[in-house]
This record gives structure tokens, C-alpha cells and sequence, in this order.
């Protein structure tokens, strides 16, 4: 039985020793997870350090970039003001100062006694009251500085305006809204000749109404002949047999590529109304 006892007393102690012992791992493994934490925030925090410094570094770069490309300028600015300033200078040369040479009026020097002389009489104000011509009519000179002309800048190219652009045009009968249709050059004839017009000093209602009358008329003119070929050709095209008649003596030559080509086409749309009767004959 004593044996027993001293055994269980053992067996007592151990638990009570592993029971702190499984309380001590459980803190220690606590304490690593805290460390493990903080080494992953300061791993982050490294991390976002070394990219903050990677930026700070950029943005230095930059920053010296624009200080060099800001000293660039400033020396191309103060080398423009130093050769502003020789042009304004050989353009209005300063005159040198000149002294002063303000004397005192006769009537003062009249009016008042000498030290010297203390019983010299004053003479009477009007005795003195008359100025010389000499010195009375005359102002007294002053300095006068020159005005400098403000700061002028670098020359600007200016746009030359166009005397067309200034003549005095009605609206309605403004060339652009008269020949719209016109291109470039059309327009500028069109100017061309209505200036020559105007240097004969007559109306310019009267040129422009003589202008449209022309145009009007070749406008006519060009569709009555287009019209008049477009028959023609039709009249031909329908019966082939009739330019023999239709142009008995003038010499057969041979048809451009184009002309040719857009004969066929149109033989080809309106074969059915060939008569094959003459052909045939």
C-alpha cells in the first residue's frame, strides 16, 4: 500500500506538470501567432515603404527634370529680354541729362536787398514789375526723362486679309450665293471678271445682273444641245440605219474606247427595239 501511494502521488504530479505544461505551449503558440502578425504587417509595411520610395524617387526624377527644363526657359526668357531691351534701346537712345541752370529771376534779385549792402534802399515793385524779354519769356529748363515704351512682345505673323473679303457687296449679290454649285476656280473667274467690270465704273447691280444673264444663257444653251445629242443618239440607237441617211457625206471614223463601250451598253438595253427588218436588208 505505501508503494501504491507514492506511485499515485507520481502519476499526480506528472498531470499536474503537463497540465502547465499543454498552459505554457498554448501561450507560446499564441505568441508566435502575435509574432507571426507582426511580421506579415511589417512585411506589408516594407513593402509599402519600398514602393512610397520608389515613387518619391520618381516624382524627384520629374522634379529635376522640370527644374532644368524651367532653368532652360528662364535662360531662353532673360537672353529675349536682353535682346528686346538692345532693339528698344538702339530704336529710342536715351538723351544724356541735361544740367540745371535756373537762375534767379530779375524782379526776386530787384525786390530783395544784398547782405553786402545792408543801406541799399529795396527798389519800388514798379520799377521791377517788367521782366526782361530775355529771361521773363523764357521757362525755366527741366530734366525731362525720356518715357519708356512699354514691354513689347515677340512679333506675331498677322493674317492678310483679302480685298474681296472687304468689298462693298450686296447679299444677294454676293458671288457665294450666286454660284454655288461653282467650284474654286469657277469662283475666282467669276470674281476676276466682275472686278474687270467694275474697273469700266459702271452699277454693280447692273454687272451682276449682266453676269447671271450670261450664265443663264450658256446654261440654256448647254442643255438644249445636250438634249438635242441625247435624241440624236437615241433616234440612232433605236434605228442603226438612219446615220446613213442622217449623215450621208460626213467621213466615218473610228469611236473612242469610251464612246464605244457606252454604245454597246446601251444597244445591249434596248436591242428589242432594233429594227432587225432594215439590218437585215
Amino acid at each position: 500500500p505505501g508503494q501504491f501511494e507514492a506511485v499515485s502521488a507520481e502519476l499526480q504530479r506528472v498531470k499536474l506538470e503537463n497540465e502547465a505544461l499543454k498552459v505554457h505551449i498554448e501561450k507560446l503558440q499564441l505568441t508566435i501567432k502575435e509574432h507571426q502578425n507582426v511580421n506579415s504587417n511589417l512585411r506589408d509595411d516594407c513593402k509599402r515603404s519600398k514602393a512610397a520610395l520608389e515613387a518619391a524617387q520618381k516624382s524627384a526624377m520629374k522634379a529635376r527634370e522640370e527644374t532644368k527644363k524651367m532653368e532652360s526657359n528662364l535662360q531662353a526668357v532673360k537672353t529675349e529680354n536682353d535682346s528686346l531691351k538692345q532693339k528698344l534701346s538702339q530704336n529710342h537712345p536715351t538723351p544724356p541729362p541735361r544740367p540745371s541752370t535756373t537762375k534767379p529771376s530779375s524782379a526776386n534779385a530787384a525786390s530783395k536787398p544784398s547782405p553786402a549792402n545792408p543801406t541799399q534802399k529795396p527798389t519800388p515793385a514798379h520799377a521791377t514789375s517788367k521782366p526782361t524779354p530775355s529771361n521773363a519769356s523764357k521757362p525755366s529748363p527741366e530734366i525731362t526723362t525720356p518715357k519708356q515704351s512699354p514691354a513689347t512682345s515677340s512679333p506675331k505673323p498677322r493674317m492678310r486679309t483679302d480685298n474681296r473679303l472687304t468689298e462693298n457687296i450686296s447679299e444677294k449679290c454676293r458671288p457665294s450665293n450666286i454660284a454655288v454649285a461653282y467650284t474654286t476656280l469657277e469662283s475666282q473667274e467669276w470674281m476676276d471678271a466682275k472686278e474687270s467690270l467694275e474697273e469700266l465704273e459702271e452699277d454693280e447691280h447692273q454687272i451682276t445682273q449682266f453676269l447671271c444673264g450670261i450664265l443663264m444663257s450658256s446654261y440654256e444653251v448647254s442643255t438644249l444641245v445636250l438634249q438635242s445629242v441625247e435624241r440624236v443618239i437615241g433616234y440612232i440607237l433605236t434605228n442603226p440605219t438612219a446615220a446613213v441617211t442622217i449623215m450621208p457625206e460626213v467621213q466615218v471614223c473610228p469611236l473612242p474606247a469610251e464612246v464605244a463601250d457606252v454604245i454597246g451598253q446601251r444597244l445591249r438595253m434596248t436591242f428589242d427595239k432594233v429594227n432587225a427588218a432594215d439590218i437585215s436588208e
